[in-house]
């Protein structure tokens, strides 16, 4: 009923409201609009001048146009003026702003007259002309833009070298008009006669200046259609108007250049270019150059708009730079858009002005008309009222839908109070499945920290270990950490207060006592059941924090609670301080062995590690079980220097313990059986791996151990890692063959690089390396070569037509031409003609 009754407010209200409100706001979001309408254009329109750019530069910079140039006689050498011509002309066609281009070559010898090249050849005479060209040489920047000056000053004269024979090279109009303003076009002009190109090689290069013979050789040609217009040919007269140029001296990137390349852009294309900034047919587009003089405009407007527009945007530039602006002028209102974008030696500026009245102006008149029908507005209200209400419940209805919400009749219940019943329902089960996650952590936490334990982690660094224990909910952050390990005896003797094969039991309760006397004492810890009357507590103390007597007393108390309650003895060890999580495996082992290796004294007995200075016995009995460890995963990963540097390692840890020769002996043959025992599990044979060779009786026969390290290195891990990467090789040889044999089967089909690294369960990346570095060739290359391989085949020995014979090999006709002539340098055509 609310909606009912706002939507029946008389008719002139709502025609106020729209005419008031509804006006501004739409020339708001036009402003807006046409805003990122224009970015989206400006960005297009430098796209297109920055690749005019590149393309020239890249021309510029091609050995066609080095220095040899400058010394060619292009009448003698007509097969390579007629090359230039053709370059030219493609340089012309790659790009559809290019309305010509010219090429100015200064001459090597003095005296000479320079050579202009459009489409053709012609030598210049026109003083004024060629000092234009020569200013332009002359310019400190090697590209640069710059409107036709030269169409302006020069349009009424003339200048045309003889040709041989006494003819001219072009008639008065061809030679006239803005050098760089206006392009010109060989029209059937011969660069040279029969006579000149039968010329014996010998001939020297002044054969340049030389006449014809016949009247055959004559250059004289009506003016072509897109030379400089003729004398008698209004010169522009708006800077606007001029043509646009961009000009590159050559050879690029030189300090003593001899000649310039000479771009004009098309300016009816680049006008149409322009008007995509607007999107309607009304308006004003121009650019400015730096100096605030227009370049181009779209010429939809009048010229005093232009320049009041212009002046105004000058003026808002000095203030705010880049802006958009309502301008009112002439009755309407424009939408001004402004901005700049940088080109090769200067700053450029854009203008653009869309009229927003024309589209203001039927919503005013909807207004008025509103205002003059307000008589049926309710009825109008009505319907409008019902359409707006569905509109609204719509994102209602949809809620409703996904929540399950189902049709109940009239009493249903209310809409938003189902909605808020659904969701403290889901805010329930949110609190309830975080509730079970907290219950879950401990657990996850201590499979983590018993992998730890067991030195399943050891490829993980020690940040890499920090961060996964955060995620677990301990602090790390300058922690240092402790291992308890706990070994219960004499339940032997309780018979019968435990059942035969009850340890599990009494290990349990065992851990329960520690979790619950740790817990009191330390708020990081975790015990660890190892289901065999043996434990292992890991407390994670703050930083700068002493733990030692808390750590004693957390042990007296678990002694004196497993003596009590469960009538046991405790062997129980204590480790060092650790300060990296990395050194908890072997620290483990530490404990355990010193556990292990405890008198067998029917009592309880608490041993410190490090607590008093180890004996001889104790020190010489070490083994460097991490090193193993990690000697064994870099020799599993195939790193030949790692490996080395480990095997290193495993003795200086031996040596730094006073050991004695058959301890050290032993060690090393420990590590002789884990690294065969680890090609066992790889899939190697050690037994052909070193000719049956007895590895041990080896290894004994040594004394030293330098000796013994040296031998380990060159005689068990070096094989090893050469036999390692050629089976690797070998697998890798057959996949390449495999893809090789797949692109010979299926060259004619959509095939690609993933579709076969697909098939051979690789990567792309690895695939397209593995490929360069067998084939010595990469993919795309190789599969071009069988493509164009059966082409070949199949133009000279079928009928096939050329769309046929691209659509044998996989091809499009249309790519398939461009990619022949790229690869075989002629046409398919061509090729099967010859």
């Amino acid at each position: 009923m609310l909606i009912l009754l706002t939507a029946s407010i008389p008719g002139f209200i709502t025609g106020a409201s729209i005419y008031g409100v509804s006006v501004r706001g739409m020339e708001h979001d036009l402003r807006e609009m046409h805003q990122k309408q224009i970015g989206e254009r400006v960005a297009n329109i430098d796209d297109q001048l920055g690749y005019l750019e590149v393309d020239l530069s890249h021309w510029a910079f091609s050995p066609r146009f080095g220095y040899p140039l400058q010394e060619l006689d292009f009448v003698y050498h007509f097969q390579e003026t007629w090359d230039i011509s053709k370059s030219l002309v493609i340089l012309e066609g790659s790009h559809p702003l290019i309305r010509g281009v010219n090429l100015y070559i200064r001459p090597l010898q003095v005296g000479e007259p320079p050579v202009l090249f459009n489409t053709g050849y012609y030598e210049l005479k026109d003083a004024e002309r060629i000092a234009d060209y020569e200013q332009m040489l002359g310019d400190r920047r090697s590209i640069y833009w710059r409107t036709g000056r030269a169409a302006e000053e020069s349009a009424s004269q003339t200048g045309l070298a003889e040709g041989p024979g006494g003819s001219t090279t072009g008639s008065p109009a061809t030679e006239t008009g803005s050098l760089i303003g206006s392009p010109t076009t060989e029209v059937d002009v011969p660069i040279e006669s029969p006579s000149v190109a039968n010329r014996p090689h010998s001939e020297p290069s002044s054969a340049r200046n030389r006449s014809a013979p016949d009247s055959s050789a004559s250059m004289d040609s009506p003016a072509p259609p897109d030379m400089p217009a003729p004398p008698d040919t209004p010169a522009p007269t708006a800077a606007q108007d001029a043509p646009l140029m961009l000009i590159h001296q050559i050879p690029g990137g030189s300090t003593e250049p001899f000649g310039v390349l000479l771009l004009t852009v098309d300016r009816a294309k680049m006008v149409n270019l322009l008007k995509t900034m607007t999107p309607y047919n009304a308006g004003a587009t121009f650019l400015m150059d730096s100096s605030g003089r227009r370049i181009v405009s779209d010429d939809r407007a009048a010229e005093d708009l232009y320049d009041r527009l212009q002046e105004e945007v000058r003026t808002r530039q000095q203030m705010r730079g880049e802006d958009t602006f309502l301008w009112e002028q002439g009755g309407k209102t424009f939408a001004v858009s402004y901005g700049s974008f940088m080109r090769v030696g200067q700053g450029w500026s854009y203008v653009s002005a869309a009229p927003v009245t024309a589209i203001t102006a039927p919503v005013v008149a909807m207004s008025r008309t509103i205002l003059t029908i307000s008589g049926v507005g309710l009825a109008l209200a009505l319907l409008l009222s019902w359409l707006t209400s569905m509109r609204v419940y719509s994102p209602v209805a949809r809620l409703l839908s996904r929540l399950g919400a189902t049709e109940q009749g009239p009493g249903r219940e209310d809409e938003f109070g189902f909605i808020e019943r659904q969701w403290q329902s889901a805010q329930r089960e949110s609190l309830h499945l975080r509730a079970r996650l907290d219950d879950q952590l401990p657990h996850l936490r201590s499979g983590f920290l018993l992998q730890l334990l067991q030195g399943h982690l050891y490829a993980y660094s020690e940040h890499d270990l920090r961060k996964q224990l955060e995620r677990y909910g301990w602090e790390t952050e300058g922690h240092q950490y402790h291992l308890m390990h706990l070994r219960l005896t004499g339940y032997s003797r309780l018979s019968g207060r435990f059942p035969h094969g009850d340890e599990n039991l009494v290990t349990f309760a065992a851990a329960n006592i520690v979790e619950e006397l740790t817990a009191e004492a330390f708020a990081q810890h975790n015990v660890m059941n190892f289901h065999d009357l043996s434990l292992c507590l890991i407390v994670a103390s703050e930083p700068g924090s002493d733990v030692i007597e808390p750590l004693d007393r957390l042990a007296a108390r678990i002694v004196e609670m497993v003596n009590r309650m469960l009538q046991l003895q405790v062997i129980l060890a204590i480790s060092r301080p650790l300060e990296e999580m990395r050194r908890v495996a072997e620290t483990f082992m530490e404990v355990e062995r010193a556990s292990a290796l405890s008198p067998a004294l029917d009592q309880n007995q608490v041993i410190r590690l490090g607590a008093h200075p180890p004996s001889c016995e104790e020190r010489a009995g070490r083994y460097p079980f991490a090193v193993e460890a990690e000697l064994v995963q870099a020799m599993r990963s195939g790193r030949l220097r790692t490996a080395e540097r480990l095997a290193e390692g495993f003795l200086d840890e031996l040596l730094s313990y006073p050991a004695s020769h058959v301890q050290i002996e032993q060690s090393v043959l420990q590590l002789l059986g884990s690294l065969l025992h680890m090609m066992l599990q790889t899939g190697s044979v050690p037994l052909r791996l070193y000719g049956g060779a007895n590895l041990y009786e080896e290894l004994s026969q040594l004394r030293e151990p330098d000796k013994m390290i040296a031998w380990l290195k060159a005689r068990v891990i070096a094989p090893f890692m050469t036999e390692r990467e050629q089976r690797a090789g070998e697998q890798l040889r057959g996949m390449v063959e495999q893809t090789v044999s797949y692109m010979k089967a299926h060259f004619a089909t959509a095939i690609s690089l993933e579709i076969c690294a697909d098939l051979a369960g690789v990567s792309p990346y690895t695939l397209s390396k593995v490929f360069k570095q067998l084939m010595g060739i990469n993919f795309i290359d190789y599969l071009t070569e069988l493509r164009l391989a059966k082409a070949k085949e199949l133009l000279r020995e079928s009928e096939l037509q050329i769309a046929q014979v691209a659509e044998s090999v996989g091809y499009q006709q249309r790519y398939f031409n461009r990619i022949f002539k790229k690869h075989v340098g002629v046409t398919p055509s061509e090729y099967r003609s010859a």
